[in-house]
């Protein structure tokens, strides 16, 4: 056995390892191509020499006639000129995801050997769905599915042997693993069926006995028990029937499989459950933050995802054990079947490890109580990290470089050099967590994640062989012996390629499933992982403009918020910067042998398995005790000032508006557009929703250590890297890292900044009335200068302005009249002080073209003494978690003869309805000085959440309701709210028991106000623009923006049809770097156009 852990050999194997794993890879800059080159022309002659030797007296089918024909010469120069355009386009537009500077998601260049192996098997192609198609790469998945088991632990003993095979993908493998919990949660129940009276195992039904699902120890017929005993025998009682009936009864395989076939619930299907007496359907239990593949398998398994229970998840994002053993208790009084609980082992958002070793000790303790399931353990991302966990074969020792570590002279081991790597262990509670897989029933993991293998290459291994053949739909007995085993017809898929395998089984056998192979390469990502969360943790203190925090915790963080808390947090952050950030990887492992705390400090960073996970927030600049909530400030005299005026720098608490900070940064440091060169990039990381319903606990916590409220409920968007790259940590890469992502967030500050500081700027609002003058604010939801939804009354002192007004009224009665608070730009607080008459300029039916507004009317109105009739902040704490399900509410307001509507904004993203002068038929008046205070005027039968997100079609249309003369049926209430009162709850009116003012119908006039697109508006910067909201994905635009640019790299036609309609002109066909997917600005033409004719062009 190898020492282990001895400071005397840490940094020689360490180096050793890293002199490994780059003979594994082709290199950030190809530095192994002369090696990939010798790899690919060795199979290439290998392929042809097995080729020419096979039947050589067949001779040539293609001749040397043919090669020398015109056509064949065409053909080959097509074949090269399409290679080179696509083979140009991959490398040139494709994501870098072998540079050091790809940490965005589990992606990284795969290994040599596996590249390889694929590429050895690929130019044969066999098919693993038979042994016939595929005997070599057939028992090379076969060898792969024993290395996996191994790897994971699995342990032979009695009838128990486990069993692994390849899947295309984790997803799959999942689906398989819920195919299997529901067919073998059934088999009893079928058997039970098969045994009654005049079916053809009733003869069985009296003398085929089965152990006491709550007492093992004694055995009672198995038609004997109730339909909730069959539904929790115990998995190995169940896998153990079909060889008893066989041994003990003489029941041939052939007969139980043919006979057995229709009952299943294969074939009977999960309607007919009723029929066996089950009367609740059984649960799968997962972790809330569960992958998607989840929800999908259980719908494709017939399951339903109703019966898909989230089990919550505690503040590091586990699974919350406390509240699992809640969850079965309650299935265990109520005798509700529970399929299996799944531990999710390193969860692709942030890479948690679920408390796998007590979700075993719960299987075991249910299990005696008679709430029998299986644990299968999705570790698609985590389990080749129990690589970690195994010691080298015995002839892996002959193999290794100075492996007799005990004897090595201290002048033969290899020196540190600046691409030092060293490799570190994990957490010891993951390392607990992973030892525990062992004694899962069913495992998922990827090959093409964690074990650096090529697509497609996903892995299902059971810990008990016999669980495959529930899947088998051809008997197993017709597959083995001479004729070898098949293995598709154990599985989801058909027809599967064997170059995956290959490629698999390469990777293994080059690199090794152990501590100096794969999870030597492991460590040393973990190291890495470790490095690059120092740093997030350290970037921001109290006098940067700018926060950082990550998911993980650190470990002064563990107790509550207080004055000595928060000086030991930054006691720690103090050590981490000076033992940590401050030290090459030389010095940091030669110092962590004299101070533990070191390597305990990079041990505890970051997150169970290499993602970091963080949020970045942003201050604020404000005069001191100016409207913000809160205490996160800090204070300082503005330079200058020869009043000495003090300024606060104020913590964000907006979640809207950190959302939009780490968009920004994640559209600066990803490819999500046309116009965005992956290999102008600096660096690269990937974002993640982490939403409210699935994390609770948890992202309150994130989000109060953020400083961000956390009483609204919202979603919040954070960014991560996945750590896979062995390369990032050696020559100081890690603070390139930094440095770039720096910048960025640096120069991503500047407009969020200036957007959410209150500044004088010019105001608009729709203008109402010609009795009395109304205004309703033109809010802005994420703008802090229009954060508002606001309704005035104001006066007009000039008479001859207001007299001009009305005639302007009179001559365009269906235009739609705004206010510009011009030409003095003035803050809302200044606005409603009204300490002096405010000169104003009202258009009508107004547009702006190149920064200049048109309209039909322009004249000028001096408003003055404003009173607030609604004055209520769009802040996302106050906004409502959800759209109003029972009406659409607005504010219905003005005077009897004339009143107006302004729809209640609560929730983002919305629209702005407003209209003056409806008409009302209701059964009882509104009192004026109630229309003079606003009241909540409630379109019936017209739920707004069954509406929303309401937006314009492709061709810039308004699809909504709010449309000219129609007509409603409404309901009048009391507001029993302050006119300056917050959300959220301000359209619960009719729950408050006020009364109803009357009931009637409304009709709209022919110049209604319409906005859901300055409202919503995100970006202030001109016409750039970041991912919309929440969403993911491509919208039309993108797509079409995407497939133009490649269809003329590779000179394709059919540009016609990826012409957006909506852009007018603006062709997705070319390639110039525009953002063809928003509308074309004016300026920019005039601008081209200049640019064209300055070039002598007409």
């Amino acid at each position: 056995m190898p020492v282990q852990n001895s400071p005397a050999t840490y940094e020689a194997s360490s180096q050793q390892i890293h002199e490994a794993v780059s003979a594994w890879f082709l290199g950030p800059q190809a530095e192994n191509a002369e090696l990939l080159k010798d790899l690919f022309n060795d199979i290439v002659a290998d392929h042809v020499s097995a080729r020419t030797s096979y039947h050589p007296e067949d001779g040539a089918f293609i001749t040397q006639d043919i090669k020398h024909s015109e056509v064949y010469h065409r053909m080959v120069a097509t074949l090269r000129t399409k290679l080179a355009r696509l083979s140009s386009l991959l490398n040139d537009r494709s994501v870098p995801f072998y540079s050091p500077r790809y940490a965005a998601h589990m992606v990284f260049e795969s290994s040599l050997p596996s590249i390889a192996g694929w590429l050895a098997a690929m130019l044969l192609n066999p098919n693993n769905v038979s042994f016939d198609a595929g005997p070599i790469t057939t028992l090379l998945e076969l060898e792969v599915g024993r290395d996996l088991c191994r790897m994971l632990g699995f342990e032979e003993g009695g009838d128990v042997r486990s069993w692994g095979h390849l899947t295309c993908d984790g997803t799959v493998a999942n689906i398989e693993a819920i195919w299997t919990a529901r067919n073998l949660k059934f088999y009893p129940l079928a058997l039970r069926a098969a045994m009654a009276p005049s079916h053809p195992l009733h003869f069985l039904s009296k003398i085929f006995t089965v152990p006491l699902p709550s007492n093992p120890a004694i055995d009672v017929p198995l038609c004997f028990l109730s339909t909730w005993e069959l539904l929790n025998l115990r998995p190995a009682d169940i896998l153990s029937i079909p060889d008893r009936l066989t041994r003990e009864h003489n029941v041939s395989t052939h007969f139980l499989e043919t006979t057995l076939s229709k009952y299943l619930v294969q074939s009977t299907g999960m309607a007919g459950l009723g029929a066996w007496g089950v009367d609740k359907s059984p649960k799968f239990l997962v972790a809330s933050t569960k992958h998607y593949s989840w929800p999908k398998g259980v719908a494709l398994a017939g399951v339903g995802s109703e019966n898909l229970v989230n089990v919550p998840v505690d503040i590091h994002a586990r699974i919350d054990v406390q509240a699992l053993r809640h969850i079965l208790d309650h299935h265990l009084s109520t005798r509700q079947a529970v399929y299996a609980v799944v531990a999710i082992m390193g969860s692709t958002e942030e890479g948690a490890v679920d408390p796998l070793a007590k979700i075993i000790e719960l299987r075991e303790e249910y299990q005696a109580k008679g709430l029998s399931f299986i644990v299968h353990a999705d570790a698609a991302w985590g389990g080749y990290f129990t690589a970690t966990l195994r010691d080298p074969p015995a002839e892996w020792h002959s193999t290794w470089p100075g492996s007799s570590s005990s004897t090595q002279d201290a002048s033969e081991r290899t020196p540190f050099n600046r691409d030092y790597s060293p490799t570190l262990a994990m957490k010891p509670y993951t390392l607990h967590q992973l030892g525990a897989l062992k004694d899962a029933d069913s495992v998922t993991v990827d090959p093409h994640k964690g074990g650096y293998c090529p697509y497609p290459a996903g892995g299902l291994c059971y810990r008990d062989r016999r669980m495959r053949c529930l899947l088998t739909w051809t008997a197993p007995y017709i597959q083995h012996g001479k004729r070898g085993e098949s293995i598709g017809v154990h599985g989801v898929e058909g027809s599967k390629p064997g170059a995956a395998a290959a490629a698999v089984y390469m990777h293994h056998s080059v690199v090794g499933l152990h501590k100096r192979g794969h999870g030597g390469l492991l460590g040393e990502v973990s190291f890495t992982c470790a490095r690059i969360a120092a740093h997030w943790a350290t970037m921001s203190d109290a006098s940067t403009p700018y926060t950082i925090t990550p998911f993980n915790p650190l470990r002064s963080e563990s107790t509550p918020a207080s004055p000595a808390a928060t000086a030991e947090l930054e006691a720690e952050k103090r050590f981490i910067k000076e033992r940590i950030l401050g030290r090459s990887n030389e010095e940091l492992i030669k110092e962590a042998e004299s101070d533990p705390g070191v390597l305990a400090e990079l041990r505890a960073l970051g997150s169970d398995l290499n993602i970091n996970a963080f949020v970045c927030n942003f201050r604020v600049r404000r005069r001191k005790g100016e409207g913000r909530e809160g205490t996160h400030a800090r204070t300082e005299v503005e330079d200058g000032k020869g009043d000495g005026e003090q300024w606060e720098w104020v913590l964000n608490d907006d979640v809207s508006e950190a959302n939009y900070l780490n968009r920004c940064i994640f559209d600066r440091l990803s490819v999500t557009d046309i116009g965005q060169h992956p290999r102008k990039v600096p660096l690269f990381i990937s974002a993640t929703v982490l939403q409210a319903q699935d994390y609770g606990v948890c992202l309150e916590r994130l989000k109060e250590r953020a400083g961000l409220e956390a009483g609204s409920g919202r979603d919040l968007f954070v960014l991560r890297n996945v750590v896979m790259s062995p390369f990032q940590a050696g020559a100081g890469f890690v603070g390139k890292m930094e440095e770039a992502f720096r910048r960025v967030l640096e120069e991503s500050l500047k407009h969020v900044v200036e957007k959410n500081t209150v500044t004088p700027q010019i105001h608009r609002f729709i203008v109402q009335g010609t009795d009395r003058l109304f205004l309703a604010y033109r809010p802005l939801f994420h703008k802090a200068n229009g954060r508002q939804q606001l309704i005035l009354e104001v006066d007009v002192p000039d008479r001859a302005q207001w007299a001009a007004y009305l005639e302007a009224r009179t001559e365009h009665p269906n235009a739609i009249f705004e206010l510009w608070t011009r030409p003095t730009p003035v803050t809302i607080e200044q606005l409603l002080q009204g300490e002096e008459p405010l000169p104003c300029l009202v258009l009508a039916d107004s547009h702006v073209v190149l920064n200049v507004a048109c309209a039909i009317v322009s004249l000028n109105l001096t408003i003055a003494h404003p009173r607030v009739v609604k004055h209520r902040s769009l802040r996302s704490r106050y906004l409502d978690a959800e759209y109003p399900g029972a009406h659409t509410p607005f504010y219905l307001y003005g005077t009897p003869a004339q009143a107006h509507i302004d729809h209640m904004l609560l929730k983002a993203p919305n629209a702005q309805f407003s209209a003056e002068g409806v008409g009302l038929e209701l059964d009882h008046p509104v009192p004026s000085e109630k229309l003079a205070a606003g009241v909540i005027l409630y379109v019936l039968n017209a739920p707004e959440a069954a509406m929303q997100p309401f937006q314009e079609d492709r061709d810039g249309a308004v699809q909504c309701f709010f449309y000219p003369d129609a007509q409603f049926e409404v309901m009048v209430c009391d507001d029993p709210f302050e006119a300056t009162a917050h959300g959220p709850g301000l359209a619960d009116a009719s729950t408050h028991k006020h009364p109803v003012i009357a009931r009637g119908k409304m009709r709209l006039p022919l110049n209604v106000f319409v906005d859901m697109v300055d409202l919503n508006r995100e970006d202030f910067r001109g016409n750039e623009r970041i991912t919309p909201g929440m969403v993911k994905g491509m919208d039309w635009e993108d797509q079409t923006a995407w497939m133009a640019m490649v269809r003329e790299r590779l000179d394709e036609g059919g540009n016609e049809y990826f012409t957006s309609n909506r852009n007018h002109g603006v062709d997705g066909m070319f390639n110039d770097g525009r953002d063809i997917s928003r509308k074309p600005d004016l300026r920019e033409e005039v601008d081209a156009d200049a640019d064209v004719k300055a070039a002598g062009y007409n």
